[in-house]
C-alpha cells in the first residue's frame, strides 16, 4: 500500500489502524490467506477468529467469520462486492 509524505511513511503504519490483516499466500497449489504474524509480515486477526493460521481464500468465509465474530447483522454492515 502507498501513502504519501515521508512523516507518514516513517511514523504511521496502515497495518496498525485495522484489527485484521490477512495476506494471500501460496502452498502446494492452494491459494490461501494466512491470518497469524510468522515474524516476518504484518498479518493479524483476533483470537477466536479463525481456527487456523491459513485458511481458504474465500472472501465470503472470511466476511461471516467477522460477522460471527462482532455479532453483526445483515442491516449493520454494508452490503457489496462479498454479499
Amino acid at each position: 500500500m502507498k501513502t504519501v509524505g515521508k512523516l507518514l511513511d516513517e511514523k504511521i503504519t496502515l497495518e496498525g489502524m485495522f484489527t485484521t490483516v490477512l495476506r494471500t499466500c501460496v502452498k502446494d497449489g492452494r491459494y490461501l490467506l494466512s491470518t497469524q504474524n510468522n515474524g516476518c509480515d504484518t498479518v493479524k486477526s483476533p483470537m477466536g477468529l479463525f481456527d487456523s493460521a491459513e485458511i481458504d481464500n474465500d472472501l465470503s468465509f472470511v466476511d461471516a467469520a467477522l460477522c460471527d465474530y462482532y455479532q453483526l447483522t445483515p442491516s449493520q454492515h454494508t452490503t457489496g462486492a462479498l454479499a
